[in-house]
């Protein structure tokens, strides 16, 4: 996930400028606080906030990011590198937040998040975004 690559990535830029490799700032670190608008290209950048849906109330239902729709009403690259999954009007992130226990953020899928799997009274209204690669 986004986490485990952004850990990733660091340990890479560490190790890179311990062994005082030479193209160390080619190694892409992906943060919270990352706003591109292109400037990371060629690596690529990140996309909009996208909210396509609103939680369901059913038990049934939940909130679905879905990359596909992403790429049919946007033109969202279909092989997106990663995904930042967070609450709308929040800084927190899916995995910050306690009562979200079970939520799917994956870049090739998007989000998805089933109130019956919620510790709480459902899924909380997410937001998603995706770093697209360059071409």
């Amino acid at each position: 996930m986004l986490v485990k690559s952004r850990m990733r990535s660091k340990l890479l830029l560490v190790l890179c400028q311990l062994l005082a490799a030479v193209n160390c700032e080619v190694i892409p670190i992906i943060s919270q606080t990352d706003q591109s608008s292109g400037s990371l290209c060629p690596d690529g950048k990140w996309t909009e906030w996208f909210d396509m849906s609103d939680p369901q109330s059913s038990r049934s239902g939940g909130d679905y990011e879905l990359l596909a729709d992403m790429i049919e009403m946007y033109g969202v690259c279909e092989t997106p590198t990663y995904i930042e999954c967070k609450e709308v009007g929040s800084p927190l992130f899916y995995y910050e937040m306690p009562d979200q226990t079970k939520v799917t953020c994956l870049p090739d899928i998007g989000l998805l998040c089933f109130n019956k799997d919620q510790k709480s009274k459902g899924c909380a209204d997410y937001e998603v975004r995706f770093f697209c690669p360059c071409l």
